[in-house]
């Protein structure tokens, strides 16, 4: 439930043009912390951040492995989520952060 709850955050349009701006990181995962709490998470902005970052390292490892010829293919339950942001990215990019910090939220 938690995670889906980042997920959620994480990819909101508002979150994702901020990320995109000048908007300083910090302040986001104040946001995102305050919200996470909203919904009886009660997360440190630095909590926040790292659950992002381990998300999204998961979400690389696997896309990574999947693009691999002779590979059996590795699964990640927030998969298709990820791939809806950053699908079309060269590289990984803070919507995919915003995307799991909402599932996580609501799949705790």
């Amino acid at each position: 439930m938690e995670d889906e709850g980042y997920t959620h955050l994480w990819g909101d349009e508002t979150v994702q043009a901020k990320l995109q701006g000048c908007y300083q990181n910090k302040s986001l995962y104040e946001d995102i912390s305050r919200d996470m709490g909203k919904h009886g998470f009660k997360r440190s902005w630095l909590q926040c951040q790292g659950k992002i970052k381990s998300l999204k390292s998961k979400y690389k490892s696997v896309k990574d492995h999947n693009n691999k010829s002779g590979n059996s293919r590795a699964t990640f339950p927030f998969y298709d989520q990820m791939e809806d942001i950053l699908g079309d990215r060269p590289s990984l990019t803070v919507q995919f952060m915003l995307l799991m910090l909402f599932y996580c939220i609501y799949n705790s």
